[in-house]
């Protein structure tokens, strides 16, 4: 390797560092008013699911489910919503034309947007958790909780929402076909995700079924998540999982930023 391709890379990961502080950095101006967002609702949804829904016949402890559940579904609105802003500039002015004149490469860009909205969303929602736990916290198996293994879980959730997210935004022409995404296959993955119901319940329901939405990227975020949070029996093996998420950043992320230099003509 020549003097001159080394610096050549050290400007390009110093300008990737750059980019990516800066739009890290824009989230104070929010950060208090999102966290409040996410933390209402989490409240909202672990207090139902902990204190009403029992009366209903359903197991106190599905509020620790839905809790973790919850903790994850937002990393996902955090960046759907990011996601959304970022396919309207694709769309309109295309300011991201501007990081493409810097020194870096198409690849290192749109790492920047993974990164940055994996980062933003992990900082609101990690913040909401310790709510979360004083309102589950008679119910709870303390015992049963793995905080390496969850907090691991839970940023790899964020990498995989993030690349899914760009994925889909590149994939489709507009910001009209993106939003109809979500809306007509967007929330049937998420439905059968693992959101409201463990794997093992649904095989149980139908085994077809079940082996078929082992194909849902989703489901291994939640049931990572559950693993990590509520102990192992029921749910998923966690490694599985961590193998599973890790295969399909990947596949996303290399999807992702060959249609991404598609669409922008990057060279």
């Amino acid at each position: 390797m020549t003097i001159k391709n080394i610096i050549i890379k050290n400007t390009a990961l110093n300008t990737f560092i750059w980019l990516l502080w800066r739009d890290v950095r824009a989230l104070r101006k929010t950060f208090i008013n999102q966290w409040l967002d996410f933390s209402f609702l989490l409240c909202t949804v672990v207090i139902l699911n902990t204190y009403f829904m029992p009366f209903m016949g359903v197991s106190k402890s599905f509020g620790v489910l839905m809790l973790t559940s919850q903790i994850a579904a937002s990393l996902a609105w955090v960046i759907t919503g990011d996601a959304g802003v970022w396919a309207y500039d694709l769309q309109g002015s295309k300011s991201i034309l501007y990081e493409l004149t810097l020194p870096i490469t198409y690849r290192l860009v749109y790492l920047k947007y993974a990164c940055a909205f994996a980062i933003k969303s992990v900082s609101i929602n990690l913040a909401t958790l310790p709510i979360g736990i004083l309102l589950v916290f008679k119910v709870i198996d303390f015992g049963a909780i793995s905080p390496i293994k969850f907090l691991g879980a839970y940023l790899l959730s964020a990498v995989v929402f993030a690349f899914f997210n760009l994925f889909v935004v590149v994939l489709y022409k507009n910001v009209e076909s993106y939003n109809r995404f979500w809306m007509r296959w967007g929330m049937i993955i998420w439905m059968f995700s693992g959101l409201f119901t463990p794997w093992a319940v649904m095989k149980k329901a139908s085994t077809l079924a079940g082996y078929f939405l082992l194909l849902n990227p989703f489901l291994y975020i939640y049931e990572s998540a559950h693993a990590a949070f509520m102990g192992q029996p029921g749910f998923i093996n966690f490694w599985t999982c961590i193998l599973a998420m890790l295969v399909f950043s990947v596949l996303f992320m290399l999807f992702g930023m060959k249609l991404f230099k598609k669409k922008l003509d990057c060279v």
